[in-house]
């Protein structure tokens, strides 16, 4: 939603409900707005209990994530008891967000007596004009409209809600019986959506996986299914053809240190791209801010072999196919090989992963270092060079088919939480009529 249309929004939203249907301030159909108490760390006071965070809401379903709670924090009985949780509860994020995620989501909690929530949201308990189930829905709907955008401050790292803004929000409120057949059409409706994502997305993870095999078994066994075989002395690589000659990653590395070129433009590696430029195809959630001198960053030139030490792990490494620089945490190798695009497949596969993980150590599991002289106990199967030319071409081939038909995939999944989003604010706002479809 454009910023500049946003002081009209609730009188949109207002007009939009059908006129037999009430229009009332948030505030008048609440028994109950509380901000969550992070508490103290475990043991400190008189009774543990898990508490809710914003990382257990799902924002998708509009549910409290219960079961996977894992964050416990201490209470005095008094406010245990006060911020727990009931059966109906909804909770909103008041404060954290982002530019693309604004605070003002809501989910709801379904169980018994539940946990105590973060200090970063409040809980909302409804009075008997209004179901907790659909204000939930109507909450979410008012959200996607962008209408948490206006009543929201911003300082520095952290969006803030406006709580007296957003109790003034409006609400459309046919009678509670029609909310109960609004409740009911959407709890099947979005139930239904859901279906047709998970499935989606069970398509879309068996084509990753199909994606990965292919390409270990392609660079530890070949393109051709008869070819002689002898045990590769790996045990999770197995087999690899018997002409096939064994050499040490190291032979064909040498670590480069190169500085000085902060006019480069910034590499960074990432398990499921490799190498890649940080700004046109980095991920989203690298959230790593820059120096503002970069002069210390390592030169990295074309055909060279880029390793993220923290998370080599992982698997964050690869061949660049860039000139630029990365950080100063990385190792950068000159790469003696005359098909890098082959070594970029093997070595990325999830064949050869594992030594990595094997020879990273340290306290924190997220960020093991790489132990650099195990790079001679790593053994690389190579094929002749021209076996290695036809081998990347075939994965080249074969991986952009794939990857097309995930994108599909997800596409038709992003079209369908659009769909969802829109159907909960068209029936909340009376554009569908639960008893005319029903």
């Amino acid at each position: 939603m454009d910023r500049s249309s946003k002081g009209t929004a609730f009188l949109q939203w207002f007009a939009e409900s059908p006129a037999e249907w009430n229009r009332l301030r948030l505030r008048n159909v609440l028994d109950e707005i509380l901000a969550g108490n992070w508490g103290e760390d475990a043991g400190i006071s008189e009774a543990d209990r898990y508490c809710a965070r914003i990382a257990d809401f799902d924002w998708q379903h509009l549910k409290l994530l219960g079961g996977s709670l894992r964050t416990i924090r201490s209470y005095t009985y008094a406010s245990a008891s006060r911020f727990v949780l009931r059966d109906g509860d909804l909770l909103v994020e008041k404060s954290g967000g982002g530019e693309k995620h604004p605070v003002g989501r809501c989910v709801q909690y379904e169980g018994n007596e539940g946990p105590a929530f973060t200090n970063f949201a409040m809980r909302l308990r409804t009075n008997q004009l209004v179901l907790s189930d659909y204000l939930k829905f109507v909450l979410a709907a008012s959200y996607y409209r962008g209408h948490s955008w206006k009543i929201l401050s911003q300082t520095t790292g952290i969006q803030n809600l406006d709580v007296s803004a957003f109790r003034s929000t409006p609400i459309p409120l046919p009678s509670v019986n029609e909310q109960k057949q609004i409740v009911t059409y959407l709890d099947a409706k979005t139930a239904e959506i859901d279906g047709l994502v998970s499935k989606l997305e069970r398509e879309a993870e068996l084509l990753e996986r199909y994606r990965r095999q292919l390409i270990a078994r392609t660079v530890t066994r070949g393109l051709h299914p008869n070819t002689p075989m002898r045990d590769s002395g790996v045990e999770w690589i197995g087999e690899v053809p018997k002409a096939w000659r064994v050499i040490p990653l190291k032979a064909l590395l040498r670590r480069k240190s190169s500085k000085n070129r902060p006019d480069l433009r910034v590499l960074s590696v990432e398990r499921n791209q490799g190498v890649v430029d940080r700004e046109a195809e980095g991920s989203a959630d690298n959230h790593n801010r820059l120096p503002e001198d970069l002069s210390g960053y390592l030169v990295v030139s074309k055909g060279q072999f880029v390793m993220n030490k923290m998370k080599a792990w992982q698997g964050s490494y690869g061949v660049s196919f860039y000139d630029g620089i990365v950080s100063p945490a990385y190792y950068v190798f000159d790469l003696s090989t005359e098909v890098p695009e082959f070594f970029n497949w093997m070595i990325r596969s999830d064949a050869f992963i594992p030594f990595f993980g094997m020879n990273s150590f340290g306290i924190r599991t997220d960020q093991w270092d790489f132990k650099v002289s195990a790079l001679r106990t790593i053994p690389l199967f190579m094929p002749s060079k021209h076996e290695q030319r036809k081998i990347a071409v075939f994965l080249d081939r074969k991986t952009v088919a794939i990857d097309s038909a995930i994108a599909g995939i997800k596409r038709q999944i992003e079209l369908l939480s659009k769909y969802r989003k829109q159907v909960i604010n068209d029936t909340v706002t009376g554009k569908i009529r639960v008893g005319e479809v029903a």
